[in-house]
């Protein structure tokens, strides 16, 4: 018996150096990619907060702001996000510049960069979300830039969703197709995001890139809507957690959200 249990503490302790041992080859790899870059570009939902359902509910980690402000002597650092400005403005001060509803608004200490047209969809956004009201099974969250303009809203629900409720959300999906915006659906992780064609990530990029003098630029992503910029970045990095895992990108680098933070913290102490 004790020579049995003695082989099943050997072997489990095998297993987990080995598990150990395929992190850290992740964090090593990494950290050697980002040192070819200067630029870091990081989502807020997955990276800057701990993935949770529903996403409304994400905070940021403190600790994780810590690093990036540390960082920021490294890099230059951007936090991408599809919530409004005043939903992160309270971290704002932690990057060097936000590209906020999902990429409709840039925003620097100094400028904020919006499209000339985004008002023409406010009225669109407003009639969708008239027609969610107000439910118990999910909630709505829109997205506004700075100027007041509701560019796209959220619907995120946590559990099981009513059939009368279901039914209003696909209504609600259609109608936005309907009207010429974009619908973006994660089941697994419940919840829909409906934004104005000119809310653009890459645009967002591209932009900030000249407004900044960007040089190579690290996108961290864990959304397939950021399958956009992958081709304009040097490193595209995805990054995996139980609420992305049927998601499939065509990153230059996958690695588990602890394998990031403790490249970054590498890199921070070096």
């Amino acid at each position: 018996m004790f020579c049995r249990d003695r082989v099943k503490s050997l072997v489990s302790t095998a297993l987990e150096l080995r598990k150990w041992l395929v992190i850290m080859g992740g964090v090593i790899d990494l950290v050697n990619e980002l040192k070819h870059v200067d630029t870091l570009v990081v989502s807020y939902h997955g990276v800057v907060a701990t993935p949770v359902v529903p996403r409304y509910r994400a905070v940021a980690d403190p600790r994780v702001l810590e690093l990036f402000r540390t960082l920021r002597g490294k890099y230059t650092v951007v936090l991408a996000t599809f919530r409004s400005y005043s939903a992160v403005a309270s971290i704002a001060e932690a990057f060097d510049a936000l590209l906020c509803c999902n990429g409709c608004e840039i925003v620097t200490p100094d400028i904020i960069v919006i499209p000339r047209n985004a008002e023409e969809y406010t009225h669109r956004v407003l009639e969708i979300s008239r027609h969610l009201k107000t439910s118990a099974d999910y909630v709505v969250e829109l997205r506004r830039t700075r100027f007041g303009d509701a560019v796209g809203l959220s619907i995120e629900w946590n559990g099981d969703v009513k059939a009368v409720s279901r039914e209003v959300i696909e209504i609600a999906m259609k109608m936005a197709l309907d009207r010429g915006l974009r619908v973006y659906c994660e089941e697994r992780a419940k919840f829909v995001e409906i934004y104005a064609p000119i809310c653009s990530r890459r645009r967002a990029l591209e932009i900030l890139r000249k407004l900044l003098g960007l040089g190579r630029v690290a996108f961290v992503s864990d959304c397939f809507v950021d399958a956009e910029v992958a081709d304009i970045v040097d490193l595209f990095v995805f990054v995996r957690h139980e609420l992305n895992e049927g998601t499939n990108l065509d990153a230059h680098t996958i690695v588990t959200r602890q394998e990031l933070l403790e490249a970054l913290r590498r890199i921070a102490t070096s």
